[in-house]
């Protein structure tokens, strides 16, 4: 009999959002800051709940990120596992997945965050990814 396990990332293994991090470790603070200021009337009509979060965070990925290739974004994926998430994540997560592999568990992080900036993480500590997977054309990435 095989055991399946299943982690949130955001907010469960990490102590909080790691796509407001992804865009400050890629562009820095300032760069987000001012992003955000351009989309000021989506993250007002997203706080008042009438506009969808998916919708806004397109958004801002295809502002950020739009036009990269594949593998600057993969790149991008692997740089910021290894030198950012090591200090989002809580040390009480990892013990729970440290012991449900031991267990010989199955584990799965099911996230909506973008698989290119998580997965590396998970990878390195055996767990397998479901996330969301953003669309490319002729290897760049759309938004």
């Amino acid at each position: 009999m095989r055991t399946l396990v299943l982690f949130d990332f955001d907010g469960t293994i990490t102590d909080k959002d790691s796509f407001i991090a992804l865009l400050k470790f890629h562009v820095g603070t300032f760069q987000v800051l001012l992003g955000f200021v351009l989309f000021g009337p989506w993250v007002v009509g997203y706080y008042l709940r009438l506009y969808p979060n998916h919708k806004l965070k397109s958004r801002i990925i295809r502002y950020f990120f739009g036009g990269m290739t594949i593998a600057d974004f993969e790149a991008l994926g692997v740089d910021f596992c290894r030198d950012k998430v090591p200090f989002l994540i809580r040390r009480k997560a990892l013990k729970e997945i440290e012991k449900w592999k031991s267990r010989g568990a199955e584990i799965y992080i099911v996230s909506v965050s973008i698989e290119e900036w998580i997965k590396p993480w998970p990878f390195q500590h055996g767990c397998k990814v479901i996330g969301t997977r953003l669309e490319y054309q002729s290897g760049y990435l759309t938004g």
